[in-house]
């Protein structure tokens, strides 16, 4: 709102410069905003660090001119975790003020230029932040993209996980520890009919038993060099008997809050609407990819669990291409580069996002070693979940996706500087 009203009030050849959560740039819900940005002359946008206001939103400089002019946008970004690092800050905010800039991209901050035009080319008038020459390769119509091989939904939205779900101990959430007597095995979720995955399980068949993995993202460890990739152990689980789907499937807004103490604050449209969305269910008990599209790491991807997946651990099916080579791409340096620089730079990777992630152009001698090397860190982290593949097989499979992207060794420098400066506690 203070944006747009400040356009409003700028007279013609007037400069605003406002200090704003940096969300707009990328978000798809902000559109309409960029598009009318676009109008303007853009001078620069400055993505800063964390520590100058102490906030819990990132923040983002804006400055431009209300006139019509096209000129090369100045943009910028600080390592994340530069602890008040003030002559730096100062440094960068000068060179950027001043005429003849000269880009620059090291650990501690980026500069870079970009054309009007090229934020015309990003889907939904993007305002991103990165080299000019990966942001070409990442818009080459001649790589396919995520959208175009692979159906991608999200999940189940229980709307009270606190009644349906269950964690392992040791498991960030607020649930009740799961009792593995009541899990039902690999084989017998595979066995169930078509009526007990839409409708439930008969406890009764399964003595009792009831529960199933419930994919619900993963959770990093910074701290020893690990992200959720690949295979990760089920950690939730989800009540699938016919009595718990009944009840989400007829449990209404004032149901919840009349058990809640709220029966005051029940609104009229509350008793018939449900707390529950069932979204995509024929995706559920589907062999695929489960990614966590919620968090500073996400998007990050593993095999799913075959059963049911969450609105915020969203589900990819492939069509036709291998699971193990799409997920060994889609963990890679170069995937992760171009989804959070030129997709989407938020803490929130929203399917849109996912589709428009592009994939290289892999042989099938290449296409067999990542399979090979996801294989092989599968096999390990089942015996130790928190393997570090990041300096191991990963760095073999990242070779592999940068000569699928024909990226110069200048360009894999680039990348790897990105993500020291993005990810400086992890890489």
């Amino acid at each position: 709102y203070f944006l747009l009203r400040g356009l409003e009030l700028l007279k013609q050849n007037g400069i605003l410069c406002y200090i704003i959560s940096d969300t707009w740039r990328t978000l798809r819900t902000f559109e309409p905003l960029r598009t009318r940005l676009l109008k303007y002359n853009i001078i620069h946008y400055v993505d800063l660090p964390q520590w100058i206001f102490d906030a819990t939103v990132n923040t983002n400089i804006l400055t431009l001119v209300k006139n019509e002019k096209d000129n090369e946008i100045v943009t910028a970004k600080f390592n994340s975790s530069l602890d008040k690092n003030w002559e730096i800050l100062n440094q960068t905010l000068k060179k950027i003020s001043q005429q003849n800039l000269i880009e620059e991209s090291n650990e501690k901050v980026c500069i870079y230029t970009i054309n009007k035009n090229d934020i015309k080319q990003v889907n939904n008038n993007r305002f991103i932040i990165g080299n000019s020459d990966l942001y070409k390769i990442f818009k080459n119509n001649k790589y396919k993209i995520l959208g175009n091989i692979s159906d991608i939904k999200v999940g189940l939205q229980t709307g009270d996980n606190k009644f349906y779900i269950r964690k392992n101990l040791g498991v960030s959430g607020s649930y009740e520890m799961i009792n593995k007597n009541l899990i039902l095995t690999d084989k017998e979720i595979n066995k169930l009919s078509e009526d007990e995955k839409e409708n439930g399980i008969d406890k009764k068949k399964h003595s009792g038993r009831c529960f199933i993995p419930y994919d619900k993202g993963g959770e990093s460890d910074v701290s020893e060099g690990w992200l959720p990739n690949y295979f990760v152990s089920p950690s939730y689980f989800i009540n699938w008997s016919k009595e718990s789907i009944k009840r989400m499937k007829t449990y209404k807004v004032s149901d919840f809050k009349k058990d809640r103490g709220l029966s005051a604050k029940i609104k009229p449209g509350d008793k018939t609407r449900l707390v529950s969305r069932f979204q995509n269910i024929n995706f559920f008990f589907k062999h695929g990819i489960s990614y966590s599209s919620l968090g500073v790491y996400a998007p990050t991807f593993r095999i799913s669990h075959c059963g049911i997946f969450d609105q915020k651990s969203c589900f990819i099916g492939i069509k036709k291409h291998s699971s193990k080579v799409l997920l060994g791409i889609l963990c890679s340096k170069p995937i992760r580069f171009f989804a959070r620089s030129f997709i989407s730079h938020t803490t929130d990777f929203q399917v849109e996002s996912a589709k428009l992630i592009p994939l290289p152009t892999l042989n099938e001698r290449e296409k067999e070693k990542i399979e090979t090397l996801i294989d092989n860190i599968i096999k390990k982290q089942k015996i130790n979940s928190k393997y570090n593949y990041l300096n191991n097989e990963q760095l073999t499979i990242d070779d592999i996706v940068s000569k699928g992207f024909d990226l110069k060794s200048s360009l894999i420098q680039e990348i790897n500087i990105w993500h020291k400066r993005t990810y400086p506690k992890l890489f």
